[in-house]
């Protein structure tokens, strides 16, 4: 689920990730990891497992290798996650993504064309700003986000 404009939107997917385990092995931290690689979300993305934490798990969406997830970034970097703290937590934590209220369904393809829409409306700040400098200038800022929007998913 995601938030877009104050309105919650969801899409479902299978998440089927086919992962190449590549002959390489780094250590991060303490642990042994070994490198696989995966083309997914229209990126090449490259992780690094620790078979040692039997657990096929990682961040974001990235998941099914036999070993904890302890780094996954694309080839070109610009999106880069890398575990800093591994341990059982003393609380419970609600997802961030879990929105359930007043939640619309739709297809993901819609999702980008939504958040790209938001990104990029000029008119976004007419209700609250009334100097028109500094309008202008938010208005050429949201301009500008728009032709740099680069989400993590190039392709639904």
């Amino acid at each position: 689920t995601t938030s877009i404009s104050n309105k919650n939107f969801r899409y479902e997917e299978t998440n089927d990730i086919t992962w190449n385990l590549i002959n390489e092995y780094k250590t991060i931290g303490k642990y042994k990891t070994q490198k696989a690689t995966t083309k997914i979300y229209g990126r090449t993305w490259i992780a690094w497992f620790a078979r040692d934490i039997p657990f096929p798990f990682g961040p974001y969406k990235f998941n099914k290798l036999p070993g904890l997830i302890l780094e996954v970034y694309d080839d070109k970097n610009d999106y880069h996650y890398t575990l800093y703290k591994f341990g059982k937590r003393k609380y419970l934590c609600k997802s961030a993504n879990m929105n359930t209220e007043g939640v619309k369904l739709v297809e993901k393809s819609k999702i980008f064309d939504y958040q790209r829409k938001e990104i990029g409306d000029q008119n976004q700040f007419n209700d609250y700003i009334e100097d028109k400098e500094t309008l202008s200038m938010l208005r050429k800022k949201s301009a500008e986000r728009a032709k740099q929007y680069n989400p993590i998913e190039l392709e639904p």
